[in-house]
């Protein structure tokens, strides 16, 4: 797994859950002068899924908890992709235009695929 900070931190901190759903969380003024990232200035953006209860716990799961992605990429076409799931399942998705003949172009994808997988 990569690490993300440089060693697990504990603080207080004020914590904001705003009404569309976005989560706010400020270190107290005791704890500013930690560091968690080890580079002062620097950000860390994670993926991932936050549980909250109702009581306000809440527990955030980042998604390449293993340091392996989600998903690995097969093959991609103009109009599509597929991808293999860490579970070995098949995802393929096809991006099609709004307008134009797109049953033949999904056919034409979908043989496209069929020939490279």
């Amino acid at each position: 797994m990569d690490k993300v900070f440089i060693n697990k931190v504990c603080m207080e901190t004020q914590t904001v859950f705003h009404e569309n759903g976005r989560v706010s969380i400020i270190p107290r003024v005791t704890n500013k002068n930690m560091s968690l990232t080890g580079d002062e200035g620097r950000q860390t953006v994670q993926r991932g899924r936050m549980i909250t209860d109702d009581d306000g716990r809440s527990i955030f799961h980042p998604y390449m908890e293993s340091g392996i992605p989600r998903y690995r990429l097969m093959m991609s076409t103009d109009h599509g992709d597929a991808k293999e799931t860490q579970t070995g399942n098949l995802i393929v998705t096809f991006r099609l235009p709004q307008n134009g003949n797109t049953k033949k172009l999904l056919l034409s994808e979908a043989k496209e695929m069929a020939r490279k997988i």
